[in-house]
């Protein structure tokens, strides 16, 4: 009895911390300090979605004439190249529905970045589902996509998350650190709000 009932306990602490970064949040939540509050979050009751977040310095860049940097904090910026293409696979559980992409990034430049969701058939072809790009916020910013109602179905249609870097110019670059790389657009992750 002592063991069945100490094993239930520790099955219970797995299932809060493994679960508890998933669930249980408004979709306007934010735990980034330095990202503004949200205020364009969809009208959901709290615990419904269940989240799905990739750090910018997650993705893995198109090819080799991609040029970035880690700027701090999961973010990323590009410091170069002729590619400012990122992708990151999406594994969400099959049968569930993709609600929302919410983009985090720093932008204090005219330039901007933008997130496209898409998934792909076995033909070559793809469905850019939705896409959300940053504003000039002159600092942290959050964007929330229009509704996506995606239903998950890996076997036919594998997930996708492409991010474009955004093409600031020299006459855009304001600050600057001792490498020349510039910090004014930076692109920090996206969050994927879905249903079970």
């Amino acid at each position: 009895m002592r063991k069945h009932g100490s094993f239930k306990a520790i099955a219970g602490l797995l299932a809060i911390l493994l679960g508890g970064s998933l669930a249980h949040a408004a979709p306007g939540d934010v735990s980034h300090t330095l990202m503004p509050p949200v205020t364009n979050a969809p009208d959901q009751p709290a615990g419904t979605f269940h989240y799905m977040w990739l750090a910018g310095s997650t993705f893995h860049k198109f090819g080799d004439v991609a040029e970035f940097a880690y700027s701090g904090n999961g973010c990323i910026n590009a410091t170069g190249g002729t590619e400012k293409r990122l992708q990151h696979k999406v594994l969400l559980p099959q049968g569930a529905t993709v609600e929302y992409l919410r983009l985090y990034a720093y932008d204090d430049s005219a330039s901007n970045i933008t997130a496209f969701f898409t998934s792909y058939d076995a033909a070559g072809n793809f469905t850019e589902h939705t896409y959300v790009s940053s504003t000039d916020a002159g600092g942290y910013v959050n964007v929330l996509s229009p509704s996506i109602s995606h239903v998950v179905d890996s076997f036919v249609s594998p997930m996708n998350v492409t991010v474009h870097l955004g093409d600031e110019s020299s006459a855009d670059t304001i600050f600057k650190n001792g490498f020349g790389d510039s910090f004014n657009l930076r692109f920090c992750g996206v969050r994927i709000s879905y249903t079970p």
